[in-house]
């Protein structure tokens, strides 16, 4: 993919969560036998992104005894308690110096379509927007792209805060709606769990 369009556009997975409403170490709950964090690089890699950095934090031992990480940049960030925003300056701290830009993947929303994360790069080759949001009805989801020129930016957030509150105030955000309710899908609850299981159950049923 990325050799098409001539830009590098890394991966950014943040995975250092507690998970503490599903009371397991999320990235690795499974959804049709597999950990969270397995699906989502498994997208990752197939959609040509080669530069996958990994943000882990809790359970970090375990998560590398777990899933294979060999071909990924594995950043353990010891402040992950403080809220997402570390993970996220620390992955975008160490995204390759010749990417112009990165996808933010959650480690808990695993069933992102690869052709989702290929019309997102190809979005943003198009016309290099500083970002690029995706949507499903209507409903902002995740990932996000995000040009380099924005990482000054990105890498400020605090707590939990998320990329909302860098991106109103960015002109010429592109938004790209897309046909996969995986982007809307991450889980936090047994009953989010139950829903991405339906979906992952009726894809495996459609093949």
């Amino acid at each position: 993919m990325n050799e098409d369009i001539r830009l590098r556009v890394s991966a950014v997975v943040l995975a250092a969560g507690i998970g503490s409403r599903m009371r397991q170490v999320k990235p690795l709950v499974t959804v049709g036998g597999k950990p969270l964090l397995d699906h989502v690089l498994a997208t990752a890699r197939k959609a040509g992104l080669t530069d996958i950095v990994v943000v882990l934090g809790a359970a970090a031992d375990q998560i590398r005894a777990a899933v294979v990480l060999n071909d990924c940049k594995v950043i353990l960030n010891d402040s992950f308690e403080q809220g997402i925003g570390t993970s996220v300056s620390q992955g975008l701290a160490n995204v390759s110096c010749d990417s112009q830009a990165a996808v933010m993947l959650l480690a808990d929303a695993p069933l992102v379509l690869t052709s989702t994360l290929v019309a997102l790069q190809s979005a943003y080759a198009k016309s290099r927007p500083p970002a690029v949001i995706l949507t499903y009805q209507g409903q902002r989801g995740n990932p996000v792209l995000l040009d380099r020129q924005l990482f000054p930016q990105a890498m400020q957030l605090t707590g939990d805060e998320g990329f909302r509150s860098i991106l109103r105030n960015v002109p010429d955000v592109l938004q790209l709606e897309v046909d996969d309710p995986g982007i809307v899908l991450d889980i936090d609850t047994t009953d989010d769990l139950r829903r991405c299981e339906e979906l992952y159950r009726l894809r495996n049923q459609e093949r």
